[in-house]
């Protein structure tokens, strides 16, 4: 399997936002109140092409079901959150 690109976008009250790719995971860090990240990979497995999506909205008290968030989700606290893809669309 290899991912052959790549689209993401976060949005929202969001301050000093880095998104980190690493293979599939994808790393949110950013001081925040309100925040959507919206990704798309397009991934290549035995010579076929899939697409793999993801809408995500988050706000202080969340919690992220699929990943896994380091800090605590308070406004105007840093927060890393972790986004990885289990699940391909076909």
């Amino acid at each position: 399997m290899s991912v052959e690109g790549r689209i993401f976008t976060i949005s929202g009250d969001v301050s000093n936002p880095r998104l980190k790719v690493q293979g599939l995971t994808t790393t949110f860090k950013g001081t925040y109140s309100i925040a959507t990240l919206t990704g798309q990979n397009i991934i290549c497995r035995d010579g076929t092409v899939q697409q793999d999506h993801l809408k995500l909205s988050f706000q202080p008290g969340d919690r992220v079901v699929g990943g896994s968030v380091v800090g605590p989700l308070i406004s105007g606290c840093a927060v890393q959150v972790y986004f990885s893809y289990y699940s391909f669309v076909q």
